[in-house]
């Protein structure tokens, strides 16, 4: 894949993984954490596999499941979405969906989405990332 057709690639991963969300937190004040990869091109969505009953493993269980599908490829794109709270230099708390995102190469990113549960539909909000 060339720059630009991973950059849209990497675009639809997030756009697709946040309208999940979006759904599900229309149901559930939460949801489990997922993954989405690209290799070669070819976009897979992975869950938490049904035969692991450990939820506080479900993230790690989810990365050995990304390496397992992308360490011998030729082109990877990985994101890992799961719900986190962040803490500004305030005090204030937000709650957030964090999008880990992995290059083939090894770059790494964290993106986050602010979720507004104020009203009766959650809302996603622009994101933003940390320094």
């Amino acid at each position: 894949m060339s720059e630009p057709d991973i950059q849209t690639t990497l675009e639809r991963m997030l756009q697709s993984s946040i309208d999940l969300c979006q759904t599900l937190l229309k149901h559930n004040e939460t949801f489990y954490p997922f993954a989405s990869v690209a290799i070669d091109g070819d976009i897979q969505c992975i869950f938490n596999s049904e035969h692991e009953h450990r939820e506080y493993q479900i993230i790690e269980q989810l990365e050995q499941e990304i390496w397992e599908r992308t360490h011998q490829v030729q082109q990877s794109l990985s994101v890992l979405v799961y719900s986190g709270l962040m803490v500004d230099d305030r005090g204030h708390k937000r709650d957030v969906i964090v999008c880990d995102v992995t290059t083939q190469e090894g770059e790494q990113q964290q993106i986050y989405y602010p979720i507004n549960f104020a009203c009766s539909n959650p809302q996603i909000g622009t994101p933003f990332t940390s320094d």
